[in-house]
């Protein structure tokens, strides 16, 4: 399934909650909520999309592109959510382009925008599967999804911060900005303000993506845990998954969860002819929207040691900041076990610092200005005095439960500001 059937999906849940058939063929549906996608409208054009990503001048892609945002256009007043899907940067032939006019956007008005990543391997597996069973000059390499991933992200983090012209920047204050939108309605189109950005894995259960953009009563989390000391442990895995499914059944929050794109578990190191990957952690917190994908054939096929340890650098590059991304996007850190070793720890040895990757995300999160809960239980708490620790900027409950209370209070406070009759999409 590609973004347009989770989309659809998406559109189905909305539908669902709003009391509607779960048909968007059904017209009270359509009223309500409408897929729409750019690529889709081009291969209907085409009979396929390979001619649009095959065409060697860019004018003539810009103009496939723009003739299907028109037709686009021509059902976007029937519904009161409309859910486009495109590819904003386009990799083919060892080249990006990209084809997104932002007048056009700007005209659709979009007031979110989301991009949706998976597991590389799985990503991997998907495109060059399909390429043995049917070429189309795919083929992709680990790298390659890396930087295609990259640039695709990038490219969606510009297009949301700058599609629409700020008012402040020439000059206008609220009541001029008033007057030029009442006395030149087409033009106050271009003005406007940044447009939330979110990057989201696809591993998620469905339910979380539906709370995202339909539930902003929802306070929205990030949850930070040790992954590496509980990877290999069975207890420990067992303990970090319940601790999810905590946060996850909270009934009051939105969690972004790192552990549903699980990319940084390579072998320690390299032996050839050997497998490079450790099993993918089980996905347990409901069922994803993307199920893991098998792999018939070895990605690492024909590397070497160099190479190996290349890929993995970058993947390890990508990971952390990518966290820190998904961590900016939040209001809030919940961080379990930071110094998770020790009584409570299984087999793992206990430790005076907290987990490299949980300490690098509240630290981050400290920069980032967020809201900081972190549960700590006293068997953790070893040594602690003599070492800065970034766990002293977060409010510590010693019990999990106080933890969860402390995020309800905040996301009652958020709700009761808001007031009763708050529109919980981002409309």
């Amino acid at each position: 399934m590609g973004k347009e059937g989770i989309v659809r999906e998406l559109a189905l849940a909305a539908a669902k909650a709003r009391g509607l058939r779960q048909d968007l063929n059904d017209r009270y549906t359509r009223q309500f909520v409408q897929v729409l996608s750019v690529e889709e409208e081009i291969k209907s054009t085409l009979g396929d999309l390979r001619p649009f990503l095959n065409q060697i001048l860019p004018h003539e892609r810009n103009r496939r592109w723009r003739e299907a945002m028109e037709t686009i256009f021509a059902r976007v007043s029937d519904s009161e959510h409309t859910l486009l899907c495109l590819h904003n940067v386009f990799y083919r032939r060892s080249n990006f382009f990209t084809c997104t006019d932002w007048e056009l956007l700007r005209r659709y008005r979009p007031t979110v925008m989301v991009t949706l990543i998976n597991d590389l391997y799985d990503v991997w597996e998907t495109i060059n599967d399909r390429e043995r069973k049917l070429a189309t000059n795919s083929y992709f390499h680990l790298p390659e999804i890396l930087a295609w991933r990259s640039a695709e992200i990038s490219a969606t983090e510009s297009l949301a911060e700058n599609l629409y012209v700020r008012p402040h920047v020439y000059g206008l204050g609220p009541d001029r900005f008033s007057s030029v939108r009442k006395d030149y309605p087409a033009l106050s189109t271009a003005f406007g303000h940044a447009v939330p950005h979110f990057l989201f894995a696809a591993k998620h259960p469905l339910e979380t993506l539906y709370q995202l953009l339909f539930r902003r009563d929802f306070l929205l989390v990030y949850a930070s845990f040790p992954i590496t000391k509980t990877r290999n442990d069975s207890q420990g895995r067992t303990e970090i998954d319940g601790y999810r499914q905590r946060l996850f059944e909270s009934g009051f929050l939105t969690v972004l969860d790192p552990l549903t794109i699980d990319e940084l578990r390579f072998i320690d190191s390299w032996q050839p002819g050997k497998p490079a990957l450790r099993p993918r952690w089980p996905l347990t917190l409901g069922p994803p929207m993307l199920e893991e994908i098998p792999l018939t054939t070895d990605p690492f096929t024909g590397y070497n040691e160099l190479q190996f340890n290349s890929l993995k650098s970058s993947v390890e590059r990508h990971v952390e900041v990518r966290d820190y991304k998904m961590v900016s996007q939040t209001m809030c850190l919940a961080a379990y076990r930071p110094f998770y070793g020790g009584v409570l720890g299984s087999n793992v040895p206990p430790s005076d610092k907290p987990s490299g990757g949980v300490d690098k995300e509240l630290m981050y999160a400290v920069a980032e200005s967020k809201l900081i809960y972190a549960f700590h239980p006293p068997q953790d708490r070893r040594d602690e005095a003599q070492v800065f620790s970034s766990v002293s900027f977060a409010v510590s409950p010693t019990r999990l439960e106080d933890l969860l209370g402390e995020l309800h209070k905040v996301q009652q406070q958020r709700t009761s500001r808001s007031g009763q009759d708050q529109n919980y999409t981002w409309e």
